[in-house]
């Protein structure tokens, strides 16, 4: 999977003070407004990481703190943070830092704005329901060729491919070329499964907007390539084995 040039700070499960306290008064039970703890995380992050929400756990005294699309966890004081703890329920062995992630990085299908994709459609048949899933990809991302190696294999799968060049002026130039070519779906397949670079087309008949692009992915908190939504609204992240992929394609067909 490519990632995005950020530093990463996410190095393991330990504590982590965070330099600032808040006066809690007599009061034992008394609790922090989740403003206070949004202020703290803020100020040990920094720029380029947000703080998206403050939630209450089932522990007492344990808030759930979503920075990007990261999950930590901060005391009440807001002097201490777990980072990268897996909070696991002891009575069935359910990970639940792992399931509210699965909630919170999940999206409305329905909602992505489709005329900015480009939709493509594999092994149709008369049998059998479409599947349909979004892709964002690079053109340069060796993984997303990977990944458009097993979508060639699958039935009756339409994907939606949202152009996210974010590996460079060469992806930027080479997608401007696939959008603005006669038939993007059979040029980004060529490009992507059988390594047929695109022409360089002039695009000043042509509207490219990068930073529309770019906004997609990054409203949805996408830092890697390829980043993967099904039809349900899961998301995957990397390039997924044809076993995989194909399982959750079937669990499509049979919700639908």
């Amino acid at each position: 999977m490519v990632k995005l040039s950020v530093v990463k700070i996410f190095i393991g499960m330990m504590f982590l003070f965070l330099g600032t306290t808040w006066a809690v008064g007599n009061d034992a039970n008394a609790q922090p407004k989740e403003e206070e703890i949004r202020i703290a995380v803020d100020r040990l992050f920094g720029e380029g990481y947000e703080v998206k929400s403050v939630e209450k756990t089932d522990l007492e005294n344990i808030f759930e703190v979503r920075i990007n699309n990261e999950l930590v966890y901060v005391n009440r004081e807001a002097t201490h943070m777990f980072i990268e703890g897996q909070l696991i329920q002891l009575s069935d062995g359910k990970n639940l830092t792992e399931a509210r992630k699965r909630e919170i990085l999940t999206i409305k299908f329905q909602d992505l704005p489709f005329q900015q994709a480009i939709t493509s459609e594999f092994n149709r048949s008369k049998e059998g329901v479409v599947r349909e899933i979004a892709v964002f990809e690079d053109p340069n991302c060796g993984y997303c060729r990977k990944f458009r190696q097993s979508l060639s294999k699958m039935e009756n799968l339409r994907v939606y491919t949202f152009l996210y060049p974010i590996l460079g002026d060469s992806s930027v130039e080479i997608s401007k070329n696939v959008w603005c070519s006669e038939t993007p779906s059979k040029t980004w397949d060529d490009l992507m499964l059988r390594a047929i670079e695109p022409t360089a087309i002039d695009a000043s008949s042509c509207i490219f907007n990068l930073e529309k692009f770019l906004d997609i992915g990054r409203n949805l908190g996408i830092q890697a390539t390829p980043t993967i939504f099904l039809s349900t609204g899961e998301r995957l992240r990397g390039a997924i084995s044809d076993d995989v992929l194909r399982e959750k394609l079937n669990f499509i067909s049979e919700e639908k």
